[in-house]
């Protein structure tokens, strides 16, 4: 177990400790870190995010499908099964470990 991130913050509880997620839930939070990231702006590793951010007309959900394919194909377990653009939010469903997980990013900001 890790632990939770919203909007680039860590979750706390109500007792002022820090939030767990279980493994799935961890896999898909790491599917939304690189698919949130720039693609080749991350020095350590050119090839480390998406190219998400160049997403837009009317072939917009073929790009955004086969960007986020690109960027987690070295995620053992994870697969993506759909992406649906509208404005600059794109929805994904992700098959991990063979179970659907969802998961939305905002093209406009980064990490």
């Amino acid at each position: 177990m890790s632990n939770k991130i919203e909007n680039g913050d860590y979750v706390k509880t109500d007792n002022n400790s820090l939030e767990r997620v279980e493994l799935i839930d961890d896999v898909a939070q790491s599917a939304k870190v690189l698919l949130r990231a720039k693609r080749g702006e991350f020095y350590p590793d050119k090839n480390f995010g998406s190219r998400l951010s160049t997403v837009e007309g009317e072939n917009a959900n073929a790009y955004a499908l086969e960007y986020a394919r690109q960027a987690l194909y070295e995620l053992d377990g994870v697969f993506v099964l759909k992406a649906e653009a509208q404005g600059d939010t794109i929805d994904f469903t992700l098959l991990i470990n063979n179970e659907e997980r969802q998961v939305s990013i905002d093209t406009d900001g980064n990490i």
